[in-house]
């Protein structure tokens, strides 16, 4: 993580969960997709553990990593108050291999737009690859991703406004061609008096859908399926 991601996600940590709450459309697409409890998962990216501690509750055994130090802390919190016994561990996502064995998981989940963090696709494949050696034969990989098809296409330079009752964040891209990366700025300001509580400036790298599907391939997933989105819309380019 560089210096500029740790001090984005270090910044909306407390305030994680008001700007990114826990929807009960991801619920219903995970009901379907994980199946019945109890089923072993693993959710990389796991911001403050939202999501981990409601497929605990649910039955599910589940494990939650984060690189962000902050965040983990944030959900170590909530799994104490709530007297959940789920572990949540600070952990760089290309390390998981070493930390969890062969055959751990029925399910990993990397929601968030977690990928776009990563270097480029060789690094996204490894990271596949890692996964696919950490799930049962018939386990899956669930992924979440900005299409960037069509942020590239159409050369789209904002994301929509992100607005709570006390908090606006407005996120920009800036695409640089040569490198085939974005520059992401985002700006964090309290609505109550205007004030900017924090302006980052991170790099992301644009996976495409191609690149994806390559990536899940060769690391060994021989069923995909692309959605538009989790209520199970059929992906296009032109997808939201």
């Amino acid at each position: 993580m560089t210096q500029e991601e740790k001090k984005l996600y270090d910044t909306i940590a407390e305030r994680y969960d008001e700007l990114f709450p826990l929807k009960e459309v991801r619920k219903e697409f995970l009901r379907g997709i994980l199946g019945s409890p109890p089923r072993d998962v693993l959710d990389v990216g796991c911001a403050t553990g939202e999501l981990v501690l409601w497929l605990s509750r649910t039955g599910h055994r589940v494990a939650g990593i984060d690189l962000n130090g902050e965040m983990i802390k944030a959900a170590q919190e909530k799994a104490r108050q709530r007297f959940s016994i789920v572990k949540f561990r600070e952990m760089n996502m290309l390390d998981v291999h070493k930390e969890f064995p062969v055959r751990t998981f029925d399910s990993v989940l990397c929601f968030g737009n977690t990928l776009a963090h990563l270097e480029d696709t060789e690094v996204m494949t490894r990271f596949f690859t890692n996964v696919h050696d950490m799930i049962w034969d018939y386990g899956r990989i669930v992924l979440q991703v900005v299409n960037y098809d069509r942020i590239l296409a159409k050369n789209i330079t904002e994301l929509p406004d992100l607005e709570t009752e006390h908090l606006l964040f407005q996120r920009r891209y800036e695409y640089d061609k040569t490198s085939h990366r974005i520059r992401f700025l985002t700006t964090l300001t309290a609505k109550q008096d205007g004030a900017v509580l924090e302006k980052n400036d991170t790099t992301l790298y644009p996976i495409t859908q191609k690149e994806l599907e390559t990536g899940l391939t060769e690391a060994g997933f021989d069923t995909l399926e692309f959605y538009g989105d989790e209520s199970e819309a059929t992906w296009t380019p032109d997808s939201m």
